[in-house]
């Protein structure tokens, strides 16, 4: 990967390139008109208005409403939910800047809308969702198979009224169907700790599956994300639908799993159905507790208050997985993602520590590295299901950082030294 975006090469007064464009022209289909302006100031027109393209034309990241500033302003906020006390601080000072009316100067590049009278874009399909006009911000993600537009929807005073998850192909509509489903049991589910967002909305429009969830309230104060608070939430997920213990073998786990890898091309899928008739051979007969986990738990997908854990984007939401994945998720992907360390030694580390980490969950210490190689295994499949390799995800290629590690500790579950 080169990191250039082909949105880097598109004129101004052009159509937009990559992925940006493929959003363009699902939000806003024709006969609706969508160019990038470099360097423009705003076009006073009843059926044209602008997004501000954040950092700019040539790499956007976020698109922000350029006509009002409140909007602006309130969407930049929410974008750095950030890592670090600088990016708070960096982020405070462009949102200031905004709601200012200064972001027309600082940010000169826009994605321009021109929207004749009576076509259908997905705004006009959200203003009769909310009934009245809603202003969209979007984040541009970087690539991965499970990519799909996330948009903030603002009124014009700044006020967020919700989030939409718009599907783009068959995974990003299962996943939102997915999602939907999950809300729906979890609002059953009388959770004390966790919070999670309500659905307001869900349906189709133009072949896609939009959900649109309400904000939590993720300005409140933040509580220090102490390890025991999020242990004590990651409990309460796992447990909330009833826990089983069962044979690993004849588990509807297992019983998914090998199917899934069964149904796999390439040299990859060999190295995990290997790693599959280890563990079998290893675990089969161990008496396992299955729950339920949240799937993709990491501290981007979460805050923390003084009472309550906010979690949200429950797309791989599943039950009847072993207990204990999502810490095991959630150390190594903040291992990864926000610690920087290398993946593969963020995958060795979480095998080593998972006795550790699984301890506040029942998990019993000789059961731990097993429970550890299953959730790398699941894993594993996922990429390689989802085809997050041909989509150019940073860590599609499983043989560079989980595939040997996966090997090696299978291997040793049947012969431990």
């Amino acid at each position: 990967m080169t990191g250039r975006s082909p949105a880097a090469v598109t004129a101004a007064g052009s159509a937009p390139g990559g992925y940006l464009g493929q959003v363009a022209r699902l939000l806003w289909p024709e006969p609706a008109r969508v160019t990038v302006e470099r360097g423009a100031l705003a076009v006073a027109h009843p059926q044209t208005r602008d997004l501000l393209m954040l950092p700019g034309a040539a790499s956007p990241r976020l698109l922000l409403p350029a006509d009002e500033h409140r909007a602006a302003a309130a969407a930049m906020r929410h974008y750095g939910e950030p890592r670090s006390r600088l990016a708070r601080l960096r982020t405070r000072t462009l949102a200031a800047a905004l709601r200012s009316g200064a972001g027309d100067v600082l940010l000169r590049d826009r994605l321009r809308v021109h929207t004749p009278e009576g076509a259908e874009t997905l705004e006009r399909y959200l203003h009769r969702v909310f009934g009245e006009p809603v202003l969209l911000s979007l984040h541009v993600g970087p690539p991965r198979a499970n990519r799909k537009p996330v948009l903030q929807l603002l009124t014009p005073a700044g006020r967020t009224v919700g989030f939409a998850k718009v599907g783009v192909n068959a995974l990003t509509n299962a996943l939102v169907a997915a999602e939907r489903d999950a809300l729906g049991a979890l609002a059953e589910a009388a959770l004390q700790v966790t919070v999670v967002p309500a659905v307001v909305h869900h349906g189709t429009w133009q072949d896609c599956q939009v959900l649109v969830l309400e904000p939590l309230p993720v300005w409140k104060r933040r509580a220090p994300a102490t390890e025991g608070f999020r242990v004590t939430a990651m409990r309460e997920v796992a447990f909330s639908g009833g826990v089983s213990s069962q044979e690993l073998r004849d588990s509807p786990f297992w019983h998914r799993l090998e199917a899934g890898a069964s149904n796999l091309p390439g040299e990859a899928a060999r190295a995990i159905q290997l790693s599959l008739a280890d563990t079998a051979a290893a675990g089969g007969d161990r008496q396992l507790a299955f729950g339920t986990w949240h799937g993709d738990w990491n501290p981007g997908n979460m805050a923390v208050l003084h009472d309550r854990v906010l979690l949200w984007d429950w797309e791989r939401y599943s039950a009847d997985v072993p207990i204990g994945f999502d810490p095991l998720h959630f150390t190594v992907q903040t291992d990864i993602t926000y610690r920087e360390q290398p993946p593969e030694l963020a995958v060795r580390r979480c095998l080593q520590q998972a006795a550790e980490l699984l301890g506040p969950f029942g998990v019993p210490p000789q059961d731990a590295s097993l429970v550890a190689v299953l959730y790398f295994t699941h894993l594993a499949v996922r990429y390689l299901r989802d085809g997050q390799e041909e989509a150019g995800a940073d860590l599609g290629n499983l043989e560079s950082w989980l595939l040997p590690s996966l090997r090696t500790a299978a291997a040793q579950l049947r012969n431990p030294t």
